[in-house]
């Protein structure tokens, strides 16, 4: 059984659609996942939260999702974070908002947990971005394999360390715990602007981070005729 995880999509309609191309085409999987914040920052958010409510059969909630339905305090967020959010709220309509709305903090289907930020409190948008930050949270939850986002960088924590897994298939030990995170499809952080996402194997416990090319000029584009600021355009060319 196969598990294609996806997270961070952002707003960006060219590298989910491209992802999906992948998955329905070159690696098909049994289910979709996504871990939150299909909204925030690009020009796509109602097309993208569609593809979501279409194609995942789960998906959680992400802080830029919950500041467009008004669930947390957007005060926090940098000023073009801000400024996207707010024009989203007018260009999202109600059954796709009403979709965000109802969406969990985390899920745990098959013994695998699944959330946007972190195990312990999921609410609190806290960043797992180190070692230290993992090992914290091991304690609670009690699957072995705990799916995140967030930071948009991927990366896999053990309880015996941490491994940079920027792209490529990695073996999992089933008798230790994990927290994955499986980078942005939409933002990606790592340097690399290539979109980011997972394919976990069940059957062979093994989790693939897949990197691919995308229409990342157009998805740029939009957001500047958008009138968006720039730099949420700029920065896919980077991936920072």
């Amino acid at each position: 059984m196969k598990l294609a995880i996806l997270s961070d999509i952002h707003s960006n309609l060219e590298a989910v659609s491209r992802c999906l191309e992948y998955i329905d085409t070159e690696q098909p999987v049994d289910t979709i996942i996504v871990l939150g914040d299909s909204a925030g920052y690009g020009a796509d958010p109602e097309a993208c939260i569609q593809l979501v409510r279409k194609r995942a059969v789960y998906s959680v909630l992400g802080n830029h999702d919950a500041g467009v339905i008004g669930k947390t305090d957007i005060m926090f967020f940098n000023s073009p974070a801000q400024t996207a959010i707010k024009w989203q709220r007018d260009r999202i309509e109600e059954n796709e908002l009403a979709y965000l709305t109802e969406l969990p903090y985390s899920v745990i289907a098959d013994n695998i947990r699944f959330v946007h930020s972190s195990p312990r409190e999921p609410e609190q948008w806290k960043y797992i971005i180190a070692w230290y930050d993992a090992m914290d949270e091991f304690p609670y939850f009690s699957e072995k394999l705990c799916f995140i986002g967030h930071s948009h960088i991927p990366c896999i924590y053990s309880e015996d360390g941490i491994t940079p897994a920027s792209e490529g298939a990695f073996e999992l030990d089933r008798n230790i715990k994990y927290i994955i995170n499986v980078g942005s499809v939409g933002q990606p952080r790592d340097g690399d602007p290539r979109l980011s996402f997972g394919i976990f194997d069940k059957d062979t416990y093994t989790i693939e981070i897949i990197r691919l090319d995308y229409d990342i000029k157009t998805a740029r584009q939009k957001i500047i005729k958008s009138n968006l600021p720039k730099v949420l355009g700029d920065r896919l060319l980077f991936g920072h």
